[in-house]
């Protein structure tokens, strides 16, 4: 699925609550086996859907999620945890009698995959739903994620199929900065702080959990005040103090993320953006060139190209901002920044005709499907969503 179009729509302003702690799951070894041709819950077909290869699929089991109240969802994620559970255990008891562990390995690995689809499901659902709903969801999740550790998947030979220890450590890690990016992306607050912080005593200097915690002070900082580039001229003291302590930390934890992974573009173009608001203009062209040219990623290509015009704009120097604006169409041709800005240069030239011109192109290029990355840079990270996402859905089929 396509997240950053839906993610357009979804974005809301909360202080989102980290997930708190579950609830003590029921013991499965009171229950006897269960039958082999018991048909799925409504749940855990839902789940299948939301593991299936087909987008549409996909989309649909995300939407059903997204709409209703996480709490409709406990009761059923617990029921399949302790169904599944019950069935690796009453296969590794058959394994004792066959001496084969085949098909003990087969129900650990089913469960664990359920688990997983249950974690990126609500996952994604939390980017979605209402914002009263973003813990609940997220909480799920987060109950999926210990599950999946409570499976204590067996070590498997290289090739067996069968997610192992290995496996599922990437995977708790990996939900772990895709839900700090959705918090980040939802809200802000000293609850996403607190929730990303924990992470992080968690995994020690993890890169990606530097970078949400860098957006996070990022945004914060500039929720805050009205208009940015007047933020020396009408805020009181105080107010500009504040503004620049939280930015001074993001660029503290960009700085964190590049340290581990020099090659994190996000942080890259991010600590330029920061540096840009602080009035480091030198370091912020250092950071952002060569992003302008080299970044893998055309979204973060555009941004620097954006974040290079605005420098050169300032500095009165129009006919490198014009280039880097024009360039920056190039890669998204509806993007409606680069058209304002346009359209602002040609009106301080004294050029009206050329001005209405720039801002009728970008009246003319309104639809649901306009994409400009500047849009979700306040917000969220502009890259990672289907990247993290598109990384975790390899573990859902064998």
């Amino acid at each position: 699925m396509v997240l950053p179009a839906m993610f357009l729509a979804a974005i809301a302003t909360l202080s989102a609550q980290a997930p708190a702690e579950s609830p003590p799951r029921g013991r499965t070894e009171v229950r006897p086996c269960l039958p082999a041709d018991q048909p799925p819950s409504p749940y855990e077909q839902l789940l299948a859907r939301y593991a299936s290869a087909d987008d549409a699929a996909v989309d649909a089991a995300v939407d059903a999620v997204a709409t209703k109240p996480a709490v409709e969802f406990d009761a059923p994620l617990n029921e399949a945890w302790i169904v599944g559970a019950l069935r690796a255990k009453c296969a590794a008891r058959q394994k004792g009698r066959s001496r084969s562990p085949l098909e003990w390995h087969k129900a650990q690995d089913r469960v664990a995959r359920l688990m997983v689809a249950a974690m990126l499901l609500h996952t994604e659902a939390a980017l979605l739903t209402s914002a009263d709903q973003v813990t609940g969801h997220l909480d799920l999740a987060r109950r999926a994620a210990q599950s999946l550790e409570d499976v204590k998947a067996e070590h498997h030979s290289p090739g067996s199929g069968f997610i192992g220890p290995e496996q599922v450590a990437q995977i708790v890690h990996e939900w772990h900065v895709l839900a700090g990016s959705v918090l980040v992306a939802r809200g802000t607050g000293n609850v996403v702080y607190q929730f990303i912080t924990k992470a992080l005593q968690r995994y020690t200097n993890d890169p990606d959990l530097h970078l949400a915690l860098g957006i996070y002070f990022e945004r914060d900082a500039n929720d805050g005040v009205v208009d940015v580039s007047l933020v020396r001229d009408i805020y009181m003291p105080e107010t500009v103090s504040s503004w620049r302590g939280a930015l001074e930390s993001a660029v503290d934890h960009y700085k964190e993320a590049l340290k581990t992974e020099s090659s994190l573009e996000e942080a890259q173009l991010r600590l330029g953006r920061v540096d840009t608001l602080l009035g480091e203009r030198r370091k912020a062209e250092a950071a952002l060139t060569p992003l302008a040219t080299g970044a893998r990623n055309p979204s973060i290509r555009y941004l620097a190209l954006l974040f290079l015009a605005e420098l050169a704009d300032a500095q009165g120097r129009r006919e490198p901002a014009q280039s880097r604006y024009l360039e920056a169409l190039v890669l998204y041709p509806e993007a409606q920044a680069p058209m304002l800005a346009l359209s602002c240069l040609q009106d301080q030239a004294g050029d009206d005709v050329g001005a209405r011109a720039w801002l009728e192109r970008s009246l003319n290029a309104v639809n649901s499907k306009r994409l400009d990355p500047w849009w979700l840079y306040g917000k969220a990270p502009v890259s990672r969503f289907n990247d993290m996402i598109g990384a975790l859905r390899k573990y859902l089929r064998p």
